[in-house]
């Protein structure tokens, strides 16, 4: 998967649109003013759960590192990954619907709740 590829996959999701709030770059995707994942040239830093990025660094060695240009204290919370080599599209679709919902999860229950039944 490509960059657009990735790009195209996150503006799937619900409610999920393009925003710039640090300037030219990254190019922003978020859910009700939250990010859940953050396109660069050559990469992109998907938010996650602890524990799913312990695993995804584990696993995928070669195509992650922690948050890229995220503060140390959130670094456990993010997850870059780099294009090459190739990750299954499969693992990167996974990791976006994870990314997706660690930030559907910490939204207030009422907006959980109107997302969930629109």
């Amino acid at each position: 998967m490509t960059i657009e590829g990735i790009i195209e996959y996150c503006l799937q999701c619900k409610y999920a649109y393009v925003d710039f709030p640090f300037g030219d770059m990254p190019m922003c995707i978020k859910v009700h003013g939250k990010i859940f994942a953050q396109i660069y040239g050559d990469k992109v830093t998907l938010k996650c759960e602890r524990i799913a990025g312990e695993y995804y660094l584990a696993t995928y060695k070669k195509n992650t590192a922690p948050g890229y240009h995220c503060p140390p204290v959130q670094r456990p919370y993010f997850i870059t990954i780099y294009f090459e080599p190739v990750m299954p599209d499969e693992v990167l679709k996974e990791m976006v619907g994870g990314a997706y919902n660690a930030v559907i999860k910490k939204l207030p229950r009422k907006i959980q709740k109107e997302l969930v039944q629109s």
